[in-house]
């Protein structure tokens, strides 16, 4: 007995550690950059509220183009009262119809020519659909830029808590050299409370950059939409991605959406005209009535026509004056967009450049920190400067560090910032997949 129990607790104890391992292995996502771009297309809420109404207006451009089609009604009545018409005759006057009735009718119709109504109804929804694809492909990329600066935010306070924990290192080290000055006598005191202080003070600032970490995860999965925990990794951007598409308005979605609301009030101002010419129209059915007076109750029709409006009482010329206004309006948001695009890729190739050249100085600014810093201990050693100067030194080195890092983040966040500019950041996501 006391056998099996020891193998059933075996197994649960196996079921057990494989079920925890899976879950410890699913709690946490390493992801580079182009992966984070591509979890936010595939898992963003916005990106699926788009594509649901993307799939609405596909429904919404086959039931306009279902008006080509002929229509086919039936119609069904029962008549309680009714006065019965009479004819005259030489016989007097003889009723015609019934009180009491039930009529039919199966009616097959079609508009035969309008001029063009029912294509730029048409078109209009189709162009309604592209509008919705454009306004993701929109979304899609303002969204991957949020991503992209939250990422590198995150990037850039892991290397932070790197350079305050080498600081922390550095005068550690630092305190155990002044103690030992201190227990021989060589320095005061007050050269122990500084380095004291300057720890403490460290420490604090690893403290709250671990905060800010934990925060920037908790906006990051947010904007991704998941639940894991993110580790995020980095990752060099390819240059060459960056002059991949010289194209700007042709692919800025904003642009594109600008140009797209012109073409529809051309559309509508298409069919506001051919609501002013004929329509023709035809139809056929089979019409029933019960009548006791007739030889037959039913009879087929078969009828050709034309319909004209005279009279509107000016409808279609104001709306078609409102049409004209609403397009000037936005062929002038088509040249504002375009502005707006070209400001944005300029300020990012400026960006660019300067981040570039910051970079570089701060990279040859951490060389020189740290020759200062050993020349800073040599002459501490011999008793040449204080405490002061030597703590000075070390967060030096600190502090060109930062700016070097700080120097990478904008970096990067301009060669992001230079995509986005030019409709193409969130397809970085795609370019991962492709590789």
């Amino acid at each position: 007995m006391s056998g099996g129990l020891t193998v059933k607790k075996l197994i649960f104890i196996v079921f057990y550690l494989l079920f925890t391992s899976h879950l410890l292995f699913a709690a946490e996502l390493k992801l580079d950059v182009f992966e984070a771009i591509r979890f936010f297309k595939q898992n963003s809420r916005l990106s699926k509220i788009y594509q649901s109404e993307e799939e609405a207006k596909s429904h919404l451009v086959e039931k306009a183009k279902s008006s080509r089609l002929p229509s086919l009604d039936v119609d069904v009545s029962y008549n309680f009262l009714n006065d019965e018409p009479k004819s005259k005759t030489p016989f007097g006057n003889l009723p015609v119809e019934q009180d009491k009735f039930l009529k039919g009718q199966l009616i097959l119709s079609h508009l035969i020519y309008d001029f063009g109504i029912r294509e730029s109804f048409i078109d209009r929804a189709l162009l309604d659909k592209e509008l919705t694809a454009l306004f993701l492909k929109k979304e899609l990329n303002d969204g991957a830029l949020n991503v992209t600066m939250a990422f590198n935010q995150l990037l850039l306070a892991n290397k932070v808590l790197e350079v305050y924990k080498e600081e922390l290192t550095l005068l550690t080290e630092q305190k155990k050299r002044i103690d030992g000055f201190f227990e021989e006598g060589l320095v005061t005191k007050n050269d122990v409370l500084q380095i004291q202080v300057e720890i403490s003070n460290t420490n604090q600032k690893i403290l709250s950059i671990q905060n800010d970490i934990a925060n920037l995860k908790e906006r990051l999965k947010t904007l991704l939409n998941v639940s894991e925990d993110i580790e995020v990794k980095d990752k060099e951007l390819d240059e060459t991605i960056l002059m991949k598409d010289k194209a700007v308005y042709e692919n800025r979605p904003e642009v594109l959406i600008a140009q797209k609301l012109v073409t529809l009030k051309d559309l509508e101002l298409k069919a506001v005209d051919a609501d002013n010419y004929p329509k023709f129209y035809g139809a056929a059915g089979l019409n029933y009535e019960e009548n006791k007076y007739r030889t037959s109750n039913q009879y087929f029709f078969l009828s050709v026509g034309l319909k004209v409006n005279l009279f509107d009482g000016k409808k279609n010329y104001s709306e078609k004056l409102s049409l004209l206004k609403f397009k000037q309006e936005y062929e002038e948001k088509v040249r504002q967009v375009k502005d707006i695009v070209r400001l944005d890729v300029v300020q990012a190739i400026n960006d660019l450049k300067t981040s570039i050249n910051k970079t570089k100085v701060a990279k040859e600014a951490i060389l020189q920190a740290k020759e200062n810093l050993a020349i800073e201990e040599g002459r501490y050693a011999e008793q040449l400067i204080t405490a002061t100067d030597l703590i000075a030194a070390t967060l030096r080195v600190s502090r060109a560090n930062l700016n070097y890092y700080e120097a990478v983040n904008s970096y990067k966040n301009a060669c992001f910032k230079l995509l986005w500019s030019k409709g193409e950041l969130y397809k970085l996501g795609e370019v991962l997949k492709n590789e």
